[in-house]
This record gives C-alpha cells, sequence and structure tokens, in this order.
C-alpha cells in the first residue's frame, strides 16, 4: 500500500504548447490525403448549399410579393432539393470523417503502445499504472471524439464564413457592416473563455488520470485493503479526487456552456440591428424585403459558423489536453540503444565484474557506492542485506534495467553496454518476490516469452518444480485460464509457475529475487533440490534471507548501506563473526 495518496495528487499539470500539439496531430492526418480531398470537396458542396439558401428564400419572399406564384413553387421545389441534398453531402462527411477519425486514432494508440515496450524500467518506476492506462484509454477517446466532431466543423465554418461575407459584400454593403459589427465581440468573447477552459480541461484529464491511478491500486490490493480494514480510508480518498474532478469539471462546463447563450444575445442584437437598418432601406426603395429576408439568413449562415468555431474551442480544449498527455509518453526517452557494432551475447564464460560501480536512482541518493565484485562463471550467489541496502539495485545493473551512473560492469573483459540487448536480455532466467501472471492458461504462462517449447517440454519442468499435481487438479489442467493476478491460485502456487517459467527458458544467467519466499517448507525443499540441479552450469545470483536457501552457496555477498562489507561462502562468513553472524535470524536458532 502506498503511504501517502494526497502528496501523490499534489501537483498542478501546466498548461502547454497547444498550436504545437495541433501541428503534431495534424501530422497524423497526412496518410489520408485522398479521404481528406473528399471531405473537403463536400465541405465546399455544403458551404455552396448553405450559401444558396438564403438567396432562394429571399427570392421566394420577393415572388409573393409580386405574385408570381411559378417562380415561387420553382423556387421552393430548388430549395427543397437544395436542403435534401445538404443532408446527404452532411451525412457523407461525417461518416468519412468518422471512419479517418478512428483510423487515426487507432494509429496513435498503437504507437503509444509500442512505445511502452521500448520505454525504460525507469519510466515505469516514475509514473502510476493508472494514469498511464488512462492515456491509453481515456485521453486518446478525447482524441477520437475531438477530430470527428471538430474537423468538418472547422473546415466548414471557414468555407462558409468567407463565402458568406463576400455574397453579403456583394448585395449589401451597409446591412454587411451590421452583421459583422458583432465579430470582435465574438473574437473577444471566444478567446476569454477558451483560456480559462483550456486549463480546466487539461487538469480534469490529469485528475481522472490520478482517479483511474487510484482506483486501480484499490482494486488491485483490495485484499489487503480488506485486510487492514482500509475501506473507509480508500472511499475517502477516492471522494477527495472524486471531488476535486467534479470541481474542476463544473467550472469548465460552466465556462463552455456560457459561450452560447452570450452567442446568442450578440446575434439576437445583430438581427435587431439587421432588421432596422433593412426597414429602412426598404422604405427608401434602396433594397427588397427580400434582401432584408435574404440577409437575415445570410446573418444566421455567417454567426452560426462563428459560434460554432467558438464552440469548438471548447470542445477542441478536451482532445488538446488528451494530445498534450498522450504525446508526453511519445515523447519520453527510449531505453538506450545498443551501441554501434554490439556483441552477440552467449554466455559467462570467465567472469562477471563490478568496477568501481555507484547508482542512483535519484542523482541526489545514491543506493550503490564504490561497488567492486567478482563473480566466476557458473558458481551460485547469494546477496543479502537489510531492507533498501540495494540487494535488488544489483541485479537490476547485471540485467541492465538500469545502467551504472558511475564505473562499469564487465562480463569476460567486455563492458554489458557493448553487448546486444537481445541476446544478453535472453540469457537470464529471472523470478522475483512478487509472481507476475497474464490473462491466458497456464500453459502459454510457462511458456511466456519461449513459444517454441513443447508441451512435453513444459510438463517435464512442472514435474521438476513440483507444480505439475497441482496444475492436473485445475479444472482444464495446462489449458486452464487465469487472469493477469491469478486470483485462482495461492501465492505460493503462483511463484511456483513463474519459477517454471524461468527454468524452461534454460538460461545461462539465473536471478532469483525471494523466489521461494511464498511456498511452504516441504515445497522449498523440493524447489531447493531442483534449483541445485539446475544451477549447475550455471551463473545464478539468489536475493534471500533464508539461511536454508543460500548457506550451499559459492559465494554470500553481504550488502550494507549500498557497500559491500563481506564476502565469502557461509563457513567463512561465520568465522568472520560479523554481519551475516549477527543478523541471520534462522542462523541464530542454528547457533544455539
Amino acid at each position: 500500500m502506498k503511504s501517502s495518496n494526497k502528496n501523490r495528487f499534489k501537483e498542478k499539470v501546466k498548461p502547454k504548447d497547444f498550436r504545437n500539439t495541433i501541428k503534431r496531430l495534424w501530422g497524423y492526418f497526412r496518410s489520408e490525403k485522398k479521404l481528406l480531398s473528399v471531405v473537403l470537396l463536400l465541405v465546399i458542396l455544403d458551404a455552396l448549399l448553405v450559401i444558396a439558401s438564403p438567396y432562394l428564400i429571399g427570392k421566394a419572399v420577393d415572388y409573393i410579393d409580386i405574385k408570381n406564384l411559378n417562380l415561387l413553387k420553382i423556387t421552393l421545389i430548388v430549395l427543397i432539393v437544395s436542403y435534401l441534398i445538404d443532408v446527404v453531402v452532411v451525412f457523407l462527411q461525417n461518416f468519412i470523417i468518422y471512419g479517418m477519425s478512428q483510423k487515426v486514432v487507432r494509429n496513435i494508440r498503437s504507437k503509444v503502445f509500442i512505445k511502452f515496450q521500448n520505454l525504460p524500467i525507469s519510466f515505469f518506476d516514475k509514473n502510476l499504472n493508472g494514469d498511464l492506462m488512462s492515456r491509453v484509454a481515456n485521453d486518446v477517446e478525447n482524441i477520437s471524439s475531438g477530430i470527428s466532431d471538430s474537423l468538418t466543423s472547422l473546415l466548414s465554418g471557414v468555407l462558409t464564413i468567407i463565402a458568406t461575407l463576400i455574397i453579403m459584400l456583394i448585395t449589401s454593403p451597409i446591412l454587411t457592416l451590421c452583421t459583422v459589427i458583432s465579430i470582435p465581440l465574438v473574437l473577444i468573447l471566444t478567446k476569454s473563455i477558451a483560456r480559462r477552459t483550456k486549463v480546466l480541461f487539461k487538469d480534469q484529464q490529469v485528475e481522472l488520470g490520478k482517479l483511474n491511478a487510484h482506483v486501480e491500486e484499490m482494486i488491485g490490493g483490495i485484499n489487503i485493503v480488506k485486510a487492514f480494514n482500509y475501506e473507509e480510508k480508500s472511499i475517502k480518498n477516492f471522494k477527495v479526487i472524486n471531488d476535486r474532478i467534479l470541481k474542476i469539471s463544473i467550472k469548465a462546463q460552466i465556462y463552455s456552456a456560457m459561450l452560447m447563450p452570450m452567442m446568442n444575445v450578440i446575434n439576437n442584437l445583430s438581427f435587431a440591428l439587421i432588421s432596422v437598418v433593412g426597414g429602412i432601406l426598404a422604405t427608401k426603395n434602396i433594397i427588397t424585403v427580400g434582401v432584408i429576408a435574404t440577409f437575415l439568413s445570410y446573418s444566421r449562415s455567417f454567426t452560426r459558423p462563428l459560434n460554432n468555431l467558438a464552440n469548438l474551442f471548447n470542445n477542441f480544449q478536451s482532445a488538446l489536453a488528451g494530445c498534450e498527455r498522450v504525446f508526453e509518453v511519445l515523447d519520453a526517452e527510449d531505453e538506450k540503444e545498443d551501441n554501434e557494432g554490439c556483441k552477440v551475447f552467449d554466455k559467462i564464460n570467465d567472469e562477471l565484474v563490478f568496477e568501481d560501480v555507484s547508482f542512483g536512482y535519484k542523482e541526489e541518493e545514491p543506493v550503490l557506492k564504490n561497488i567492486n565484485l567478482r563473480i566466476k562463471a557458473n558458481t551460485s550467489n547469494a546477496i543479502i542485506g537489510e531492507t533498501g541496502c540495494g540487494k535488488t539495485t544489483i541485479v537490476n545493473l547485471i540485467t541492465r534495467f538500469y545502467d551504472a551512473t558511475e564505473g562499469s560492469i564487465k562480463i569476460d573483459g567486455t563492458d554489458i553496454r557493448d553487448y546486444c540487448k537481445e541476446s544478453y536480455r535472453n540469457s537470464f532466467g529471472v523470478v522475483l518476490q512478487d509472481s507476475y501472471l497474464f490473462n491466458d492458461t497456464v500453459a502459454q504462462n510457462i511458456k511466456y516469452g519461449n513459444f517454441d517449447v513443447s508441451d512435453e517440454d513444459v510438463i517435464n519442468t512442472c514435474k521438476k518444480v513440483g507444480v505439475h499435481n497441482l496444475i492436473m487438479r485445475l479444472k482444464n489442467g495446462y489449458n486452464t485460464r487465469i487472469n493477469e493476478s491469478g486470483q485462482e491460485l495461492s501465492q505460493g502456487e503462483r511463484q511456483l509457475l513463474t519459477i517454471a517459467r524461468s527454468i524452461i527458458k534454460n538460461p545461462n544467467i539465473l536471478i532469483l529475487d525471494e523466489a521461494t519466499s511464498s511456498v511452504d517448507t516441504k515445497t522449498e525443499l523440493k524447489i531447493q533440490e531442483t534449483m541445485i540441479e539446475i544451477m549447475k552450469g550455471r551463473t545464478s545470483f539468489i536475493i534471500a534471507h533464508r539461511l536454508s536457501t543460500i548457506r550451499n552457496c559459492d559465494n554470500i555477498i553481504v550488502i550494507q548501506d549500498g557497500k559491500i562489507s563481506e564476502m565469502g561462502n557461509h563457513n567463512e562468513l561465520m568465522k568472520l563473526k560479523g554481519y551475516y553472524y549477527n543478523n541471520i535470524n534462522i542462523l541464530d536458532n542454528e547457533r544455539k
């Protein structure tokens, strides 16, 4: 359980470069040029139909005035047909743009997932799982809705405004002035509200990510939550975050909702001005009543896109906020690539050497300090020490999950950074204390990353580990599907499966991080017998506290405060009567 949910949710994210975000998002549409061309043609056609409608309405009014029923009928038929065509055009626009936006979002989602595979372990250590999941799900979905709802509105709105303005100027410059006089008010209002909503929508997305992280953490650790009566505290923490989202969302929606009523007020004032001025001009026979009707329609055609564009800013804020958070992942620095001319790694032939190695997850807080260590090939090596002394960190450096900040780690005289990562990591078998299983069958979990092994190999390996009978008791044996948390199995049973998964790989280097901490004594003894056999001909590293697990190791390394304080086999360390002698609990009982 994390100790301080409160502190975790304190940070306030500042708004970033929205223009650059839009530019990057637009870059994803370049592969859809043909569809964009079709959409553009449909938008132009839609704009022409929108522009033609007010003209036809004005003509119809004039024909009523002069009582020309034949021309009136023709005009009304053309008007109805134009409306019907416009419906089809808008449908096609939406059909194409929604399909296009989903393709773009699919590509972005794929890029984010691929990016996750290429990021270093340190990235995931610094970010909450729930927040990262939120970026792939919620934020990408916001991009989808933002694109599909806004792209055609943007194109259609701009074209309609330009074309309508030109026709209005040709028809009546005076009434055009009455229409465009409202534009400065619209721009000021839009800018003022958009400035507030973009910050609020960004904060809303960030808080949603934190909420997902909290929910994911509580559900993942539900057994611990209940065991420690943490339900009420968990609900309170959830309520704090949920209430914060509520406050931010209300503010964002209020500012967004303010826009349209205020725009309607401005539009109505514009209509009133056109009606008054148009009436005066009509009484003086400068224009006809039909022109006034036309202008009222053109005014609506002119201001409606302005309103939509203004509203578009509000809708687009949420999509851009999602974009920013997704691009933050895509912009994160990848795991370091292999050095040019890297060597293919096979196995340790001579020795693994730490030369003045220092490392800290944070520069100001070193975990390991000037470690010098020589590990002979094909030996078993136990690493012991108090919690937080740097045991697992040594393993993380050996596996190259992290690289040393100072000094070097060499195998057979070659810096491990000069080996190709794929072949290097492929030589490892790793069993961690926290056993992780995937949402798949038992057999596929054991084969994970080694799908070329046969079912017979899986069964033989499981028999060696002592987990075969357990698997056969499951409903469908090796074909039983388990979820990622493996709740159908006990912790010890899950750990046995992860041991089998590591052993079937037939690794040259074996790493066991408290690998038998969750199994019973009888099972542990059986596993140890298997391990002794398996470790022959391999270089192995064991992190453990039980004497029974480490006493037979060729080498025992004692870490204290990030430094090696003692090193030797069991008998040698017993004679030293130092940390090893005094601090292994089970050893105290044995001495007595």
